[in-house]
C-alpha cells in the first residue's frame, strides 16, 4: 500500500489531480502506521486529513477518519481512535455518507473491547441504536432471563451441529 500511495500520489502532482494528493497522502500515512512506524504515519495522515478538509471534498471523510482511529489503536492510543471515530460518525450523521458504517462501528467496538472496565452499558446502548426500528428491545420483567437461556440452547444446538458437522466426509 505504501508504495500505490506514493503513486498516487506522484502521479496526481504531475497531473494536476489535487484532491487525489491528499487522498494519497492518507494511505500512505496509514500504511506506515500499519507497519509499526506509528509517529510518522500518524503525522502523514493528519497533514493529507487537514489538506483534504481544505478541498471541501467530504466523500472519504468518514473512511479516512475509520483508517485514523485504525491507525490509532494499532499504536496504543484507543481514546485517540475514539475522538476521530467520533469526528467520522458526525461527518456520516451530517452528510448522509453511510457507506463505511458497518466498519466504523467495528473499529468502535474493536477500540472499546479493550478497556480495563468495559462499559456495559455503553456497549448495550450502541447495539440498541444501531437495531432496526422494528427490534428495538424493550425490557420487560424476566426478558433477559428468557434470552439468557434461549442464547444457552442455540450454544448447545450450535456445538451438536458442529459436531455432526466434523464427521461428515468431503
Amino acid at each position: 500500500v505504501c508504495e500505490q500511495a506514493a503513486a498516487v500520489m506522484t502521479l496526481a502532482t504531475e497531473q494536476g489531480f489535487v484532491q487525489w494528493v491528499p487522498r494519497g497522502t492518507v494511505l500512505h500515512g496509514w500504511a506506515l502506521a500499519m507497519q509499526g512506524q506509528g509517529e510518522a504515519g500518524l503525522a502523514g495522515m493528519r497533514q493529507g486529513l487537514a489538506a483534504e478538509l481544505a478541498t471541501g471534498d467530504t466523500l472519504y471523510r468518514p473512511y479516512f477518519l475509520g483508517l485514523l482511529a485504525e491507525a490509532y489503536g494499532a499504536g496504543g492510543h484507543p481514546d485517540e481512535g475514539l475522538t476521530a471515530l467520533a469526528e467520522a460518525l458526525a461527518v456520516m450523521d451530517d452528510t448522509g455518507l453511510r457507506y463505511y458504517a458497518a466498519e466504523l462501528y467495528r473499529l468502535k467496538g474493536a477500540l472499546l473491547l479493550p478497556q480495563a472496565v468495559p462499559d456495559a452499558a455503553q456497549a448495550e446502548q450502541l447495539a440498541e441504536d444501531h437495531r432496526p426500528a422494528g427490534q428495538r428491545h424493550r425490557h420487560q420483567p424476566g426478558h433477559d432471563e428468557l434470552h439468557h437461556e434461549a442464547g444457552l440452547q442455540h450454544q448447545r444446538d450450535d456445538r451438536h451441529v458442529l459436531g455432526h458437522l466434523g464427521s461428515i466426509e468431503i
